[in-house]
């Protein structure tokens, strides 16, 4: 038996062995112990003299009485000890006398093996780690499993900050994984591999690099707020790389270090990282910051709620691995003895459970989720953003003040022409700043002069065509400046999204044959000004680029009315995934669009129209991608929509269908046998129908009010509709709601109070265009838009007390509206005074009608709002429909002196007359306005104009054109 018993405090865990008794003979005869004993000295001293050895032996031989009972204390010292309680034990062992007359030496080896009451041989105070990482090895499966469903389900809501979540998530399983391979490694055989020791380490050390990194990456609002983080890429590798030496300069001295022991350099490694992590927990806390005021400019309380939820987890981690730490300093003047080991296991833990935390509410906050609905104008709120930032700034020099790191990330959010403009020629430091190679540049050329352009061109956009990841040009004589000749574009090797607006045909193929070598292009964006003459042409080019994965066609061509069909039966094979068409498109195309586009996954057309004998291939086509569809019919019947529906639309899951006149699209017992049959996946049903019934014995609201079935209820689809006017409640518009899912809303009549469907809407704030068609508005009206800034209005309505200004307001906040335009003939230029007197932020206005008489001019121009209007307004784009005298161009001069782009319709007899007012040395009014399109006129003008600005000089550098009936000037 062990006769056993426990020390003081002060040597904590040693056991001592006093005795060992009761030892019984064991079962071997003599001769068997004496043949053991002679191999033992045989292996032993093998190298030794014969003659010492035979002696030896001899001895042994002698001896042999005594022998059995001494080396029985080899058989019978392996038993079982058993502890009374959880702690650190110390086992010595001593010199045994087994031989008392054997003059030889020899080697005895012990193994102490120690085995735990769960029957391995892991130690009591490190049992509790190996639960531990086999449980959190078992959540962070859980996570991955649920991470990866989530991406396969919503994978084209997916942002880069989903790929950088998720391999946080798996990385944090495979370090679990590997703690408990060595953990269980120890408890199985009794001993540690050092293979498995040092990669448990070292993925320690990457893990916890990955997460403080994430962290950071998060709090700069990338993937969600903002789509680059730029010149802080390197900022956050280098900081990165250096967390992680510090890890292993650690993780090596644990490894090495003995137990219980404090080193030299885990103290100085300790503080290192309690410094770096003071400074990255500032500079968390001030990019955290900033982004959270940048979501909340833009309105987005989605995105704002996720971010506020970021930021009390973190606060709540800090705080407690402030008071842990705070504990810990505590316990280290405690010199009290404590014999509860588990207090050091949950000492050890506790430091790396707010970090998973952390991680645990990123990874469902920043889910994707298929409501999330992109922002697609980021870069103009962007760039208002930080216009804002320098009207608060106030002035250039104060701008000096920030540091580099902090001028680059405003930077990013702004375009350069604006940085250009602002601070090239401010100090060399800017200008180093600005051509700093590491600092891709988005350039967005729309409204500039020809002189401003042209130097802009030569000192930022050539010299830096590699660095341009982005490109916009809406001016078509700047695509003529800058791509020709057209091979130039092979130089921008980083471009990755192209936006041409406005540009020439005779330029477009050969731009997109060279758009072929681009090796990163993936977002193109096109509207021709003119015709496109061969639409099959034009498409297999588009189709034939390779990595092109988002493509946004807007174009006209001389058939549109007749929608001829397109072959690109050629053609196969496409990388796109998300196609939107701005045209009206044939029918029978559809089949060569889904064979060319096999990876398919949104497809959006303007207006899909409809033949009488259309030619649809009868062979569905499997399009498994596809699942969101937007389009908008013509002439296209519900039962030929139905064939369409089965043929390519089986597994979409999105459906935005709008439609007008037939009224057997109001049948809802139809729609829900469509839909269960042929689209099972369907869970966003979005319809607008604008028309009536005819011909018909059910009521319009006898057909609308099947809308309101068990089917519809179920799957949280509801609806609603308005009239035109209280005479027509047989006809009107017909509209998915709860949530509204359209950009633009139109508002009719008011709703009919006795017959409705769902009458308060919501999720209006997702509506930025507000279309009013009705001729008549109630002051009693229910929606309001809280994130529209632009405004259409289709009538000169009516308001039963209030002003049109003042009801207007009760709809949508007039003073953030940014985009007006009255198509109304009789709306008094009055009533246009007196909008753009509350609507101090609008920047584009267009007219289609502007009637004034003479005696009106004069009166008019001495009314107060008109002169207040025209010193504080600022208008910069104008577009007006109704053809000017002089002295109606000369108002508009006069009322709008910030305009810069003048679209405008002029008689022909006073076109002179109006070019020479325009660039009079006396006209001082038109210092901003750089570009004149006069629409409508007739080609021999161009010749005439031309030889008009060349007699009189009246231009030095300019440029001119005539494009479909619209003559073009820039200077």
């Amino acid at each position: 038996m062990f006769t056993m018993q426990q020390v003081d405090c002060d040597d904590s865990g040693e056991l001592y062995v006093d005795e060992l008794t009761n030892i019984t003979a064991p079962n071997d005869t003599h001769s068997l112990i004496r043949q053991k004993l002679e191999q033992i000295v045989v292996n032993q001293c093998k190298d030794e003299d014969q003659h010492h050895f035979a002696g030896d032996v001899s001895k042994i031989k002698q001896n042999n009485t005594k022998s059995p009972s001494t080396f029985a204390v080899s058989e019978q010292a392996d038993k079982i000890l058993r502890t009374w309680t959880n702690g650190y034990y110390f086992i010595e062992i001593f010199e045994p006398d087994f031989f008392e007359s054997f003059s030889f030496y020899f080697d005895i080896s012990i193994i102490v093996s120690i085995e735990n009451r769960y029957g391995g041989y892991i130690t009591a105070d490190e049992y509790p780690a190996l639960v531990l990482y086999r449980v959190m090895f078992g959540i962070y499966a859980i996570y991955t499993i649920l991470f990866l469903l989530w991406c396969t389900l919503f994978w084209r809501k997916l942002h880069n900050i989903h790929f950088y979540i998720g391999g946080s998530i798996f990385l944090c399983m495979i370090q679990q994984a590997a703690y408990f391979v060595e953990y269980e490694t120890v408890n199985r055989r009794g001993y540690q591999i050092t293979l498995f020791t040092v990669s448990a380490e070292l993925l320690s050390c990457l893990q916890r690099t990955v997460l403080r990194m994430l962290y950071v990456i998060i709090s700069l609002g990338y993937g969600i707020a903002t789509m680059h983080i730029g010149p802080l890429k390197l900022k956050i590798f280098v900081v990165g790389l250096l967390y992680f030496i510090v890890f292993i300069i650690e993780g090596w001295d644990h490894l090495h270090a003995k137990y219980g022991e404090l080193s030299t350099i885990q103290m100085i490694s300790g503080m290192v990282l309690f410094v770096m992590d003071m400074k990255i927990i500032s500079w968390i806390i001030k990019s955290l910051s900033i982004t959270i005021k940048t979501v909340r400019s833009k309105n987005n309380i989605v995105k704002l709620n996720v971010y506020r939820y970021f930021r009390n987890t973190l606060i709540f981690a800090l705080i407690a691995n402030l008071s842990m730490l705070v504990w810990s300093i505590v316990a280290l003047f405690d010199n009290t003895c404590t014999s509860n080991i588990k207090r050091n296991w949950f000492d050890i833990t506790f430091y790396t459970m707010p970090y998973s935390l952390i991680l645990i509410v990123v990874m469902f906050l920043f889910q994707p989720k298929k409501d999330e609905v992109a922002d697609q104008n980021d870069d103009e709120d962007n760039e208002i953003l930080i216009l804002r930032l320098f009207l608060v700034i106030g002035n250039k020099s104060c701008f000096e003040n920030l540091a580099n790191e902090t001028i680059y990330e405003i930077f990013q959010y702004l375009d350069v022409y604006y940085v250009y403009e602002g601070f090239f020629y401010l100090n060399q430091r800017f200008q180093n700043i600005i051509v700093n190679k590491n600092f891709l540049i988005q350039i967005n050329v729309s409204t500039m002069s020809k002189s401003n352009f042209e130097l802009y061109n030569k000192n930022m956009i050539e010299p830096n065509k590699h660095r341009i990841n982005y490109l916009r040009l809406s001016n078509q004589f700047t695509i003529d400046i800058i791509f020709l000749p057209t091979h130039i574009i092979c130089d921008y090797i980083q471009l990755e999204r192209l936006i041409l607006d406005n540009i020439d045909v005779k330029y477009l193929n050969n731009i997109l044959e060279h758009l072929t070598f681009l090796p990163k292009l993936h977002s193109l964006v096109l509207t021709p000004i003119d015709y496109v003459q061969d639409t099959s042409i034009f498409f297999i080019s588009i189709f034939s680029l390779p990595k092109l994965k988002s493509c946004t066609l807007t174009y006209r061509t001389k058939y549109d009315e007749q929608a001829m069909p397109i072959y690109m039966t050629d053609f196969k094979d496409s990388p796109i995934e998300y196609f939107v068409i701005n045209n009206r498109f044939s029918i029978e195309s559809l089949n060569d669009i889904f064979l060319c586009l096999p990876k398919l996954r949104y497809l959006s057309i303007d207006c899909l129209v409809g033949c009488d004998d259309p030619d649809i291939d009868q062979d569905p086509i499997v399009t498994k991608y596809l699942n969101n569809v937007s389009i908008k019919l013509d002439s296209i019947g519900f039962n030929l929509l139905q064939e369409l529906i089965k043929l390519f639309f089986y597994n979409i899951e999105i459906l935005h269908i709008s439609t007008k006149f037939d009224q057997t699209y109001l049948d809802g017992k139809q729609w829900e046998e469509l839909i269960l049959s042929s689209m099972p996946n369907l869970r966003t049903f979005d319809i607008s129908h604008d028309g009536g019934t005819y011909h018909n014995q059910l009521t319009y609201h006898d057909l609308i009010n099947q809308f309101n079935s068990s089917f519809w209820i179920k799957k949280q689809w509801f609806f609603t509709h308005q009239h035109d006017s209280q005479e027509t409640f047989d006809s009107g518009l017909f509209y998915s709601t709860n949530p509204y899912r359209r950009k633009t809303y139109r508002f009719y009549w008011q709703y009919n109070q006795q017959v409705y469907l769902n009458m308060q809407e919501k999720n209006l704030n997702i509506v930025k265009h507000v279309h009013i068609c009705s001729k008549q508005i109630i002051n009693n009206y229910v929606n309001y838009f809280s994130n529209a800034n632009q405004l259409t209005i289709e009538h000169y309505f009516k308001t039963s007390d209030d002003s049109i200004s003042t009801t207007l307001n009760r709809i949508l906040p007039l003073k953030q509206l940014t985009k007006l335009n009255i198509k109304s003939s009789n709306f008094p230029f009055e009533q246009i005074i007196k909008l753009i007197h509350l609507t101090p932020n609008l920047h584009a206005l267009k007219l289609d009608f502007l009637y004034l008489n003479e005696i009106y001019l004069k009166l008019i121009e001495q009314n107060e709002i008109f002169r207040y209007v025209s010193n504080t307004n600022k208008i910069t784009n104008i577009d007006i429909g109704e053809k000017c005298t002089l002295e109606i161009f000369q108002l508009i001069m006069y009322l709008f002196p910030q305009v810069e782009y003048l679209k405008i319709r002029i008689n022909k007899k006073e076109i002179n007359q109006i070019i020479r007012y325009l660039f009079s040395k006396t006209t001082n009014k038109i210092r901003r306005l750089f570009f004149l399109c006069i629409s409508q006129i007739s080609k021999v003008c161009l010749r005439e104009l031309n030889f008009l600005i060349k007699s009189e000089n009246l231009l030095n550098d300019y440029s001119i054109k005539y494009i479909n009936r619209d003559l073009y000037l820039w200077w």
